[in-house]
């Protein structure tokens, strides 16, 4: 179950991480304005980087080139033409499309914007409420206790920029989450199946909290029947 999220107050939120979208976030936030961006895909960019504009726009540079090769007298002179697979000319496409969201992610963290990724809806006036989807800061929940906690995501930095690819995962939460007894923080460093914090280091967050409420004896404070979508309450940093 979609889980919404603690309320904040930002002066401006934008719906969206399009170029329209970051450009009202970058603007704002260049002028002192508190900012977040609420984003319904799982990665920067909205439609124009993942399904629009950039990748149509790589597979035909790509194409191009390919036809440009296969018809200059001057590579027709060193052999025959070249072939390349379909699925070959979208491989370079994901390339582009994997730098733009690294360069669009370093824009929002240089700007301090906050970023969420969920699915935004008005519920109010002046209210927007961003709803998680399945399978983020769930995966900490515990049986037996309300969780507080953040997931983490930030591609490491190398002498060139942002190294593609790598990054530090991680979770950091505490519980009961009205009377905290125990907080327990999870860091990976370039995790290999997946790299989203609440994908890959809120599972751990869970496998040690169990361990470490029965160790210490810690008195749960769920009263109801235990249900598979414990409420986790998510906190800014």
């Amino acid at each position: 179950m979609a889980k919404p999220m603690s309320a904040y107050k930002f002066d401006l939120l934008v719906i969206g991480s399009g170029p329209a979208g970051e450009s009202a976030a970058l603007n704002a936030a260049k002028h002192g304005q508190q900012v977040a961006v609420a984003v319904g895909h799982t990665m920067v960019g909205g439609s124009c980087t993942h399904s629009a504009t950039i990748p149509s726009k790589a597979l035909r540079q790509a194409v191009k080139s390919l036809v440009r090769y296969n018809s200059n007298p001057i590579f027709r002179a060193i052999g025959e033409p070249r072939r390349l697979s379909f699925q070959l000319l979208l491989q370079n496409a994901e390339t582009v499309i994997r730098k733009q969201v690294a360069m669009r992610s370093q824009y929002y963290a240089k700007n301090r914007i906050a970023m969420y990724f969920g699915t935004a809806s008005f519920s109010g006036p002046n209210s927007v409420s961003v709803t998680l989807p399945d399978g983020t800061a769930a995966q900490a929940a515990l049986e037996y206790y309300d969780v507080a906690g953040k997931t983490g995501t930030a591609q490491k930095a190398g002498r060139g920029g942002y190294m593609p690819g790598k990054y530090f995962s991680s979770f950091i939460g505490f519980f009961p989450a009205d009377n905290p007894e125990l907080c327990i923080s999870i860091v990976l460093d370039e995790p290999q199946h997946g790299y989203y914090g609440g994908q890959v280091a809120a599972p751990v967050f869970r496998q040690f909290a169990e361990l470490a409420a029965n160790h210490l004896n810690i008195r749960p404070d769920k009263t109801e029947e235990p249900t598979p979508s414990a409420q986790m309450a998510a906190h800014r940093p």
